[in-house]
């Protein structure tokens, strides 16, 4: 699944290698495979076979940090994982931005 949200500085989907690559930047959460179920910056839990799933309370996006309205690439330094809610409240609020959704 990858959803209009989840794209790169292109507007193309997020391949593979990349989508793992920000997967290992999130938080890893003790009695949890890792390779499916990780936490954000905000602590909102996510799972990896959720990706791009804004109907799940446990999907996530790419983030860019930067946005890429206001001159932010797509390079793995500018891209974090983030729950779906956290990402739609973020936005293109940087660099201040708040959590909407935690643990």
């Amino acid at each position: 699944m990858n959803s209009i949200h989840n794209r790169d500085r292109n507007g193309q989907p997020f391949d593979e290698r990349t989508k793992i690559a920000v997967w290992a930047k999130a938080q890893i959460v003790p009695g949890y495979d890792p390779n499916s179920r990780r936490k954000d910056s905000c602590g909102a839990p996510m799972d990896y076979s959720q990706h791009g799933n804004r109907n799940s309370q446990t999907g996530w996006e790419i983030d860019h940090i930067r946005p890429k309205e206001k001159g932010g690439t797509s390079e793995l330094t500018n891209l974090q994982p983030l729950h779906w809610e956290n990402n739609a409240h973020k936005s293109d609020n940087y660099p201040q931005w708040t959590c909407k959704r935690r643990s």
